[in-house]
């Protein structure tokens, strides 16, 4: 789907596809759902005078909007606040959110701050500044957030980039991996 979409859009501003073009393009959106790629491409064909680079089809896709994917993280993590609690532990599919969540002092923490009234404001305003500095930077990390009864279960947050949807599936860690995790005393 993705190639033949390529093959369209390049074909569409004159563009002879050669190997080393679409290496590049394989390099800039091979992390992006095809679904979006494809819709992107036809898009691009509609809006665009000239034919867009990897990173320019990566912002028609929607991908280059860490704005975006914040508020759509903060929106996750109000969402599993009201389903899980400070008890579980909880790991979001977005490593970034998961390691905001970190740096503001945990998920338990985080927690407090939004039966706080006025306090949630400002613990959204924190996470979106730690997202973003930590998007820009790289850093992120899919180490679940431990809860107040760890108990090896972990709910895995994930979210459907192309419908928005969010999905949790309940796993059982590794007793090992968890020991191995956990910071010693």
């Amino acid at each position: 789907m993705v190639l033949e979409a390529l093959a369209v859009l390049l074909a569409a501003f004159s563009i002879s596809p050669t190997e080393v073009t679409l290496m590049a393009y394989d390099i800039g959106i091979s992390d992006l759902p095809p679904r979006d790629v494809a819709a992107a491409c036809k898009r691009a064909i509609r809006e665009c005078k000239f034919c867009p680079r990897p990173a320019e089809l990566r912002a028609l896709c929607g991908a280059n909007n860490p704005e975006a994917d914040g508020a759509g993280a903060w929106e996750r993590i109000i969402w599993a606040a009201s389903r899980h609690g400070s008890y579980r532990t909880v790991a979001f599919s977005d490593g970034t959110a998961n390691e905001s969540i970190r740096v503001m002092g945990g998920w338990p923490t985080l927690l407090d701050q939004l039966d706080a009234g006025e306090r949630e404001k400002w613990a959204r305003k924190e996470f979106l500044g730690h997202y973003l500095a930590l998007r820009r930077s790289g850093q992120e990390s899919g180490e679940p957030l431990q809860g107040l009864a760890e108990t090896g279960r972990v709910v895995a947050i994930q979210c459907n980039r192309t419908t928005g949807d969010t999905h949790e599936r309940i796993t059982r860690r590794d007793v090992a991996t968890a020991r191995l995790a956990r910071p010693s005393s």
